[in-house]
């Protein structure tokens, strides 16, 4: 027999002997993994809520974006009148107020008060002396407001970085917004100290 014919047979022989035997191990090794993951497909299922998510397909402005603020006016108003502009706000949620006698008292805001939070007068600066002296009044008149504007934490920055607490802009009734009516009011305000055991009274405003 040819040399070369006996290791070609060799080689068949070799080829179809290890190849049949040998290969179909790591199928059956594979299957077999494979029945092992396999499992009820609703057990562990957990079904979640529907989540809405709503948008606009307009742009806002930075200052139409959500912000703590709020708003005094009308009836709200005029039932926490007092003699001055802290303690007609002194129950506004995170507000509360400084006290150096009846007059000379500030709001704080969220903690924060003095050059912290501005005190603006229909949107301007008031040169408000209270915040460098604690005895001395906020120069704004309570008796004669429209309405108070509350303005809290970051949103008040657009009134200058030295209200990194707070702003409150008090809109008067000296520019009259609308015309007059056939309607007309008057308040007198007066007040009783325990100290002197006196009483005081105070502006006398019309509407």
């Amino acid at each position: 027999m040819n040399f070369k014919v006996l290791i070609l047979k060799c080689i068949r022989w070799a080829h179809e002997t290890f190849y049949m035997k040998a290969f179909p191990m790591p199928l059956v090794f594979a299957s077999v993994c494979l029945s092992a993951q396999e499992g009820p497909l609703n057990q562990g299922i957990t079904e979640l809520d529907a989540l809405t998510i709503e948008s606009t397909p307009l742009s806002s402005s930075s200052s139409e974006v959500t912000q703590a603020w709020s708003v005094v006016s009308g009836e709200e108003l005029e039932k926490a009148r007092s003699a001055t502009i802290a303690e007609t706000l002194k129950n506004q949620p995170g507000i509360r107020q400084t006290f150096f006698g009846p007059i000379a008292n500030r709001p704080i805001i969220r903690g924060l008060d003095r050059h912290r939070v501005r005190m603006l007068s229909n949107g301007v600066e008031t040169f408000d002396f209270s915040a460098s002296s604690e005895d001395h009044a906020v120069s704004i008149d309570p008796m004669f407001i429209e309405r108070i504007e509350l303005l809290r934490g970051s949103s008040a920055l657009l009134y200058g970085s030295n209200a990194i607490g707070g702003a409150v802009n008090v809109i008067d009734r000296s520019i009259p917004n609308h015309p007059f009516d056939d309607s007309a009011g008057a308040v007198f305000r007066s007040g009783y100290t325990d100290v002197n055991d006196g009483w005081n009274a105070g502006a006398f405003a019309y509407a």
